[in-house]
């Protein structure tokens, strides 16, 4: 080892590890604070799901109804991210989103998310739901109280 030549001087011998130790964590600082590396939102892909499977009213009161649903995403490694909910008339479009890392390393197999979303209405009344998927929306008519 490097530092043999110094094994009859103690404090020779802990300068010398010290000047590796110190030289390493300089290296290893800097890499890890590379100015070049990617912002954390680089790295986040946000996109609709590709399908909604089921819902779930969890509440109905006071002009606001809760819903629970599941979705279908690219791969287990999606995440629930946000709605987005839009209305036209009676008609109430709930468009979902999911998220994950562009750096994650994930099993190539189709993933469900669960959704819970709150969608506020002026007027209680008939109401044409819409939970839009990429691929396949899930519609039904709901009585909001």
């Amino acid at each position: 080892m490097f530092l043999k030549n110094y094994s009859n001087n103690p404090h020779a011998r802990f300068a010398a590890a010290l000047v590796v130790f110190l030289t390493l964590s300089s290296l290893f600082t800097a890499c890890l604070f590379d100015g070049n590396a990617a912002e954390p939102d680089d790295d986040l892909i946000i996109r609709q799901v590709s399908s909604v499977n089921s819902l779930e009213i969890l509440a109905n009161a006071n002009n606001t109804l809760a819903l629970r649903s599941s979705a279908g995403v690219p791969n287990p490694c999606y995440e629930y991210s946000h709605a987005d909910i839009t209305r036209d008339g009676s008609d109430i479009y709930v468009n979902i989103f999911a998220r994950t890392l562009k750096s994650t390393i994930c099993i190539q197999v189709l993933g469900q998310i669960e959704a819970e979303t709150e969608i506020k209405v002026d007027a209680p009344g008939a109401y044409n739901l819409h939970l839009v998927g990429e691929f396949q929306t899930l519609d039904t008519t709901v009585v909001i109280q």
